[in-house]
C-alpha cells in the first residue's frame, strides 16, 4: 500500500502499534533502479510475512514529501524504516545486497515476540 498523506501515515503507524504489528516502510524513487530491485524483494516479503504491515512511500511525490518531513530526509534510497509500537527501530538505506539484514531484524523481533521478552532495540 502507498501512503496518501502524512495523516494517513500517522494513522497507519498508530494502527500497527495498537495491533502489535511491525510497520515496514520502504521509501523509494520511481526512477531509481536499486529501488525497483528492492521493491520486488519487499513484495515477496509482504506475501511471506503478512503478519506485519508493509507500505511504500514515493520520495518524490507530494504525499511522500509530507512523510519525509515527518521522518526526516532518508540517508539514501531505497530506505527502509521499521516501526514497533509507533517507534522507529530501524532506519537505513538498503541496497539489494543488504536485504538479508531486514530479514534478520524481522527474525529477531519474531523470536522475541514469541517468548514475550524485549529484543533489546534499537537494531541499527
Amino acid at each position: 500500500m502507498v501512503f496518501g498523506a502524512r495523516s494517513a501515515f500517522d494513522r497507519e503507524r498508530a494502527a500497527a502499534a495498537t495491533a502489535g504489528k511491525l510497520l515496514i516502510v520502504k521509501m523509494y524513487q520511481p526512477r531509481c533502479k536499486t529501488c525497483v530491485a528492492l521493491g520486488a524483494k519487499m513484495e515477496t516479503l509482504a506475501r511471506k510475512r503478512p503478519q506485519h504491515r508493509h507500505f511504500e512511500v514515493n520520495y518524490k511525490s507530494p504525499e511522500g514529501r509530507s512523510i519525509v518531513e515527518a521522518l526526516g530526509k532518508p540517508q539514501g534510497l531505497p530506505n527502509v524504516y521499521i516501526f514497533e509500537n509507533g517507534e522507529c527501530i530501524y532506519n537505513k538505506p538498503v541496497p539489494v545486497r543488504l536485504f538479508p539484514e531486514i530479514l534478520e531484524v524481522l527474525d529477531v523481533f519474531e523470536r522475541y515476540q514469541a517468548v514475550q521478552e524485549p529484543p533489546g532495540y534499537p537494531l541499527q
